[in-house]
Formats: structure tokens, C-alpha cells, sequence
């Protein structure tokens, strides 16, 4: 049975970015490998091309909001591994978590603030 693990940019699920891409990284069995793709669920997909069972897609684009990044690894006889990473790419206009800034509410034509 193989091995396909993500390492990059951390070994956690659960990525947050306010880049318009992530590169991500990891590791396969490369033993019997007859391929290795990745998708993410936003759009995009691609081939990987592991180097002594390593691999990297450099890259990915994300769309605002949750990307769910799919890598599959598939062996000459017929097995299919997967590993996911969520990435959530922040909204650029947004404050940043905890930042309280002052609302700035715009003035209504035609009518008198007292």
C-alpha cells in the first residue's frame, strides 16, 4: 500500500492566506507509482511530477474563500490514495481579525444629520 502525505506549507488541514496562490509540498510512496494529480475544488488541476518521492506544485490558484486542494496518487495495480488541504484565502478587503477600526458610515443625500 503507498504513502502520500502533504508537508508544505504546514502539515496542518487547515490553511489561511491572503495570497492570490499557495505552493504546497509532500511526499509519496514512489514505488509502483503509475501517476500523481492534484484539483482544486475552485478550479485548476495539474500533474505532479514526484522527484525521489517528493513533490511540489508551486502556485495554486485560489479564489476568495474555501479551496479544497485534492493530490491523488494512483499505482500500476489500481490503487488510489488521496490527501486534502483547505485553503481559505481571505478576502483582501477585509480587516484583519481583532482589528476594531472606526466604521465610517456614508452621508445620506437629502437628508439633515442633527
Amino acid at each position: 500500500m503507498g504513502a502520500l502525505t502533504i508537508t508544505g506549507p504546514t502539515t496542518r488541514s487547515v490553511i489561511r492566506t491572503d495570497g492570490g496562490s499557495v505552493t504546497l509540498s509532500g511526499t509519496v510512496d514512489a514505488e509502483g507509482l503509475a501517476g500523481c494529480t492534484w484539483r482544486n475544488s475552485r478550479g485548476g488541476n495539474g500533474d505532479i511530477t514526484p522527484v525521489d518521492g517528493d513533490w511540489t506544485v508551486e502556485d495554486i490558484p485560489l479564489q476568495i474563500g474555501l479551496n479544497v486542494i485534492t493530490v491523488t496518487a494512483t499505482y500500476n495495480e489500481g490503487e488510489t490514495i488521496k490527501a486534502r488541504a483547505c485553503v481559505t484565502r481571505n478576502f483582501a478587503g477585509a480587516p484583519a481579525a481583532g482589528d476594531r477600526g472606526k466604521l465610517i458610515r456614508p452621508k445620506r443625500r437629502g437628508v439633515r444629520n442633527r
